[in-house]
């Protein structure tokens, strides 16, 4: 099995839901997403939607394969998708009770 890691992703919450990057799971059998917190003293809520079809951009076709999940401040979170079929899931996080700043990083497990 191949590793690939992924370029950490760094950023700041927003009132509403923004989508922070999309994987795409094509030849994967798991992904790893590690979400951290890294805010001194406000939450934040994240999300993973997940598509059987790449192409895709409505929402509406999406399966919520994370639903909204609260992360306490100075934490990190793993989230792993393996042994599945989607072809892309996406990873969106906002605001929990105010403003924070987060860091997002990802390793793909690949098929040989």
């Amino acid at each position: 099995m191949k590793k690939i890691v992924d370029e950490k992703i760094e950023g700041y919450t927003t009132a509403a839901y923004k989508k922070i990057t999309t994987y795409n799971m094509s030849r994967l059998n798991r992904l790893t997403i590690i979400i951290r917190n890294v805010g001194a003293a406000q939450t934040l809520k994240y999300k993973i939607l997940t598509y059987a079809n790449k192409e895709t951009t409505d929402t509406n076709d999406a399966i919520e394969y994370v639903k909204e999940t609260t992360l306490a401040v100075s934490t990190a979170w793993e989230e792993v998708i393996s042994n599945t079929a989607y072809a892309k899931a996406e990873l969106y996080i906002k605001d929990g009770d105010g403003k924070t700043n987060f860091s997002v990083s990802a390793v793909k497990q690949m098929e040989a």
